[in-house]
């Protein structure tokens, strides 16, 4: 069975628009290799760049151990401030052996924050760049297809910092997940490796904390351990605890950075408990609680977009599904809305930009509403095996298509699945579809 989990995560596509070549061979045959992969043949001991097919021509594929894959973002590995600067008035909860461990953090320039930066240079300005700090598990930038719309940002440098889960190999037993922060220092260093040959100035311009980021991402903002001064966005995404530090940070934001922009957004029962109710505790307005949670429209695009990736490179083959549906279903793919062109009400965008969204642009209940039929039959495969034929769903976490299994168990019966088994999609897929919308705007 084909997955795009384990060592895939490194450097596999996981959606179309990084689409590289076709991997020919190995446990990831068929799949497309990342377009930001870089391949080196380590045969002889000493790594020399090649090329998929010069590779496949030593019988060497992504995943062998003499192929290393390096992707082209700059990674370090960083002291965690959050356990080891001294003094914080909130340090994190970090068990003793493990407070010295290193995490790995990722940094991006896409193509044309370079190009900008070198034509300023050779005219004796420096750029400066406009840093968006992503707090999530530390996976999202290759596996929810992030580069993409970091391509799209003006200015844009992306940082992925890494975030802590009570699963982690590293984390001891009974541990609870503590948070992972960044300094200014650290995004300096960062930068000097991505820009040797001159320097570039910074703002910390947009923060964002998925899953279990938030923790980093409020803690970095209540240790003022970056200057919030010029923040112009401050977004949680699906992560929306009744928690103090949370409440604290968005405090914290309102206080020292004045013309950010706060988002919160709702997207699942186990990332936002609370409902409506959150709004006092954490110090929301109205407008600042973006609420996707529960909406068929949401559940359906959102799904229908990770299962057609599985579908576009093989993982996921057509006989996996019922043949009475499956022109239905590649009729429905056809229809999906461009990744990068959903946002979540003209509202919220408007309220995040100041200007309405583009006209190309679309919600998800538009393209619903304009496909319902279909969209209906979908959410009842997605849920219902049928005709002896797995539910969409099962499907989507088997194959690991977002590069982990979402808790997939083949014992998993019809009951589990109605009552939420397998429901991580509804927090998981919100990233790759509208990370856009808090975006800098071209």
């Amino acid at each position: 069975m084909r997955s795009r989990g384990g060592a895939g995560l490194g450097f596999l596509s996981y959606h179309k628009e990084e689409d590289g070549p076709v991997i020919t061979g190995g446990d990831f045959k068929g799949c497309f290799l990342n377009k930001h992969a870089h391949l080196f043949d380590d045969t002889s001991g000493t790594p020399k760049p090649t090329s998929l097919a010069g590779a496949a021509q030593k019988q060497l594929y992504p995943g062998d151990k003499h192929l290393i894959v390096l992707m082209d973002t700059v990674e370090a590995s960083h002291f965690n401030p959050l356990a080891q600067k001294k003094g914080l008035p909130f340090p994190a909860n970090v068990p003793a052996q493990v407070k010295n461990y290193d995490h790995g953090i990722a940094l991006y320039v896409p193509p044309a924050t370079r190009q900008k930066a070198d034509n300023l240079i050779a005219a004796g300005v420096h750029l400066e760049v406009k840093i968006l700090l992503f707090f999530g598990t530390g996976t999202e930038m290759t596996r929810h297809g992030l580069r993409f719309f970091a391509d799209n940002s003006p200015d844009c440098v992306f940082i992925n910092v890494p975030g802590v889960e009570a699963r982690y190999d590293f984390v001891p037993k009974g541990a609870n997940p503590w948070g992972v922060g960044i300094t200014m220092s650290q995004i300096r260093h960062l930068l000097d490796r991505a820009f040797p040959k001159y320097s570039v100035d910074f703002v910390v311009d947009r923060m964002i904390g998925f899953s279990t980021g938030y923790l980093g991402w409020s803690d970095t903002i209540r240790n003022d351990l970056v200057d919030l001064r010029r923040l112009r966005g401050a977004f949680l995404f699906d992560c929306l605890y009744p928690e103090q530090r949370i409440a604290a940070a968005i405090a914290k934001v309102r206080q020292s950075a004045s013309m950010a922009r706060i988002a919160c957004y709702a997207a699942s029962g186990a990332g936002s408990p609370s409902g409506p109710a959150i709004l006092g505790k954490l110090g929301l307005r109205f407008d600042e609680l973006i609420t996707l949670f529960g909406s068929r429209e949401y559940q359906a695009l959102t799904h229908l977009r990770i299962l057609a990736a599985g579908l576009h490179d093989g993982t996921v083959a057509s006989n996996d599904i019922d043949p009475a549906y499956l022109a239905e279903l590649n009729s429905l793919i056809s229809t999906l809305p461009a990744r990068g062109s959903v946002y979540s009400s003209a509202s919220a965008f408007q309220a995040l930009h100041g200007k309405g969204p583009p006209k190309s642009a679309t919600t998800a209940g538009i393209w619903f509403s304009a496909n319902s039929a279909k969209g209906k039959t979908f959410l009842r495969r997605l849920w219902k095996d049928s005709n002896n034929y797995d539910a969409l769903i099962r499907l989507i976490w088997k194959h690991e298509l977002v590069g982990w299994s979402g808790g997939y168990d083949e014992k998993l019966t019809q009951k589990d699945l109605d009552h939420g088994a397998l429901s991580e999609g509804a927090h998981d897929f919100f990233p790759p579809e509208y990370t856009w919308e808090c975006m800098r705007q071209p």
